[in-house]
């Protein structure tokens, strides 16, 4: 009801801004407004104002002077404590949100608002017994399974988790969240059936939700069904073609279990798909470094040089291709295009000091690491390779 007042207020506030009256000729002075006479509700529009100007500190006190005319309001302080932990004084919302359930010591809502809270200031255990208590009172709510389970989780007690989530889907068994939830406590205790069934269940819910099939993916590589990975990447792949995550995934898949032309195939269409977008064609590149496939690690990092030949990164990773090829003149002269203020600088002077020194000029491979170490004094594992040259 009280909030029903807020469009009256603001009504009232502007009417005599929306008229240009003339001032009669009288000597009798104007009715004052006194400020006790004002409800708490001109206050909370004032501070709602206020708030969108950014005004913090105005709306605060703009609110507190709200509670200083309804001081029973649990929504006045709700908002209060809300502001005062959005704007980073949690200890301040702390103080209220206590204050409201010693009060009110059954209103859900200010239970799990104090929970929360107790939650960002990691404080776990309060966290956790607010949320208990507000479950206690709705013991049926979907939202409070799902925050105290998710509490369980942060602490790595992720069998109470699993409990309050098996808890939610017996009592609401279309839950999706609850369902999904279940699956990811379970597989990180390394349940996998259990996991499993629980995210087949949340797929059944939500076939349009991605993330479950790439959950499943992990319980299927977990347990060694090569196949069945295969299968929900492609499964993916027909809802999604777009996919990158997939299809990346997949080719990684492929390689990472020998089947390097299917592989091929894959990572060969996603270039052609995405030849305007570089990083796509760099994550192949990179995966191929990963895998040990270094010939075509090579020719990708080459396409994309032809269309970007100062990428101070591409270089780097090329001369690492050439390495592991034991192509040590291209290695070397790749690792000497990458700048001195790139990132990788520093790691390619190690890798370029070593293929010196297996060339036979451990005299240069030393003079290198020497000026590496000009430049950064203070860097303890330049000098362990420097003593490696010796």
């Amino acid at each position: 009801m009280l909030r029903a007042l807020i469009p009256i207020c603001i009504v009232l506030s502007l009417w005599g801004c929306g008229f240009h009256r003339k001032t009669p000729t009288t000597t009798a002075k104007p009715a004052e407004v006194k400020a006790k006479e004002v409800g708490p509700y001109y206050y909370y529009t004032r501070a709602q104002l206020m708030k969108r100007r950014g005004e913090i500190n105005t709306a605060i006190e703009l609110l507190r002077e709200a509670m200083a005319r309804d001081p029973d309001s649990i929504f006045l302080k709700s908002e209060l404590a809300q502001l005062y932990f959005k704007y980073n004084d949690r200890d301040a919302a702390l103080a209220i949100a206590n204050e409201i359930v010693k009060k009110h010591p059954k209103h859900v809502p200010s239970i799990i608002m104090l929970a929360g809270i107790h939650s960002a200031l990691n404080q776990h255990a309060e966290a956790i017994e607010a949320y208990e208590r507000a479950l206690a009172l709705d013991p049926k709510s979907e939202h409070i399974h799902l925050l105290l389970g998710w509490e369980y989780g942060k602490i790595k007690e992720q069998d109470k988790a699993m409990a309050v989530y098996q808890d939610l889907t017996e009592i609401n068994p279309e839950s999706f969240a609850g369902h999904f939830y279940l699956g990811t406590a379970c597989a990180s205790m390394k349940r996998y059936d259990l996991a499993e069934a629980a995210f087949v269940k949340s797929h059944e819910l939500r076939p349009d939700h991605e993330q479950t099939l790439f959950e499943l993916i992990y319980v299927y590589e977990a347990t060694g069904r090569q196949e069945k990975v295969v299968e929900t990447y492609k499964k993916i792949l027909v809802s999604n073609p777009d996919s990158l995550r997939a299809a990346v995934g997949l080719g990684r898949f492929y390689l990472k279990m020998g089947r390097s032309e299917e592989a091929k195939d894959v990572f060969e269409e996603l270039k052609l798909r995405s030849r305007s977008s570089p990083q796509v064609v760099k994550q192949i590149a990179l995966i191929y470094l990963e895998q040990k496939k270094y010939q075509e690690a090579v020719d990708t990092l080459q396409i994309l040089l032809k269309d970007d030949p100062q990428k101070q990164d591409l270089h780097y990773f090329l001369g690492m291709a050439f390495e592991g090829l034991k192509n040590t003149d291209e290695a070397i002269a790749s690792f000497e295009r990458v700048p001195d203020m790139s990132s990788s600088h520093r790691s390619a002077v190690v890798h370029l000091s070593f293929l010196y020194q297996e060339k036979g000029d451990t005299e240069k491979a030393v003079r290198l690491m020497n000026q590496a170490l000009e430049k950064e004094p203070d860097t303890p594992e330049l000098y362990f390779f420097l003593g490696a040259l010796y």
